[in-house]
């Protein structure tokens, strides 16, 4: 029959038709879209391990807990794990497409950790016994207060047994002694006048200070000299591994400190001077015939287990000029000129 071959090729194709594999998207499945949570305050949980139960198919949420997950068509579990919340499993009906997962926090037991600090107290308690002691960290000074900027001594008024002799001096009387009978060294060196302005302001620029030591009472043959109280300021290395600086400007001066490696050693240069002339000079036709500068050194040398070698140097000048006479009318001028100060060189191992 004629029509017997066109039956025949429709037969075929039809078997083949049914031997076809389904659409590509009954083959890929369907996406899940969700977020992972916490359970106590809905917080996201990124990087959190999503899978879909039984297949290898798996995500990681993003910062916001959000994913995207491949699964097969129709009802899926979907597995959450991850470092710190207990993993958990949700099943996914085949006709939602978005779910929340919470999972709960866990907590995780580390072994302890001991930190034990001392005060510097404590230490030179236990070293040698010695009482009556107060050991001032560059923290302490920098965060005192005091008049115009931090002033070493102005903290030392502040501790126990200390009273200040009046409201403007830096002097201090310790336990009934006169504020002569005081110590003040400086890395172990012995400051004669430890003060500006007449004593309204100290020598010491606190950020060159490492710490300060103060003793109101038995204190060693070392510090021989005094009566009342022992005063030693240490001032700090430099930084041995870069070149670092600091410019700042207080209500009473300016300051600069620069320090930094110099080989194996390491150096400390700071400068201080009042501006107060200078502000006066520029606003005004009167001169402030009073003017202080400070400068300070160390040089820092370790060599090993036989010890460390420092050489610390010290340059303070208080000026005074001021006219008494002036040359008008042909009268001769006068001038007051005065200068002190402090001059010091020293070498500690």
């Amino acid at each position: 029959m004629p029509g017997a071959p066109v039956a025949s090729w429709l037969i075929f194709l039809s078997f083949v038709a049914g031997l076809t594999p389904a659409p590509l998207e009954c083959q890929q499945g369907r996406f899940v879209w969700g977020h992972v949570l916490s359970a106590a305050d809905s917080t996201p949980i990124p990087a959190a391990v999503v899978s879909a139960l039984g297949t290898r198919t798996q995500t990681v949420t993003d910062p916001a807990g959000g994913f995207a997950l491949q699964v097969s068509p129709g009802p899926a579990r979907i597995v959450v794990r991850g470092v710190g919340f207990s993993p958990d499993t949700v099943l996914v009906p085949a006709d939602v497409d978005t779910v929340r997962v919470y999972v709960r926090l866990l907590a995780f037991e580390l072994p302890s950790v001991s930190v034990e600090a001392r005060a510097r107290e404590r230490a030179r308690f236990d070293s040698v016994a010695q009482t009556s002691t107060f050991s001032l960290s560059a923290r302490d000074l920098i965060g005192a207060p005091g008049l115009l900027e931090a002033d070493v001594m102005r903290v030392v008024q502040l501790l126990p047994g200390t009273v200040a002799r009046n409201d403007y001096s830096i002097g201090y009387n310790v336990r009934g002694g006169e504020s002569d009978q005081n110590l003040v060294r400086l890395d172990g060196m012995t400051i004669l006048n430890p003060s500006h302005l007449g004593g309204l302001f100290s020598t010491f620029d606190v950020n060159a200070v490492d710490h300060a030591d103060f003793l109101t009472g038995g204190f060693p043959a070392e510090y021989s000299g005094r009566l009342s109280s022992v005063l030693d300021v240490a001032l700090r290395h430099g930084n041995h591994e870069r070149v670092h600086g600091h410019v700042g400007v207080s209500m009473l001066s300016g300051k600069v400190l620069l320090e930094g490696p110099v080989g194996r050693a390491s150096i400390l240069l700071g400068a201080r001077r009042t501006y107060a002339d200078q502000m006066v000079k520029a606003f005004t036709d009167n001169e402030l015939p009073y003017a202080f500068t400070d400068l300070v050194g160390k040089l820092h040398y370790p060599y090993g287990a036989n010890g460390d070698v420092a050489i610390t140097g010290y340059w303070g000048r208080d000026a005074l000029l001021l006219n008494l006479i002036s040359d008008s009318a042909g009268r001769t001028p006068v001038d007051l000129a005065l200068a002190w100060g402090n001059r010091l060189l020293g070498v500690t191992w």
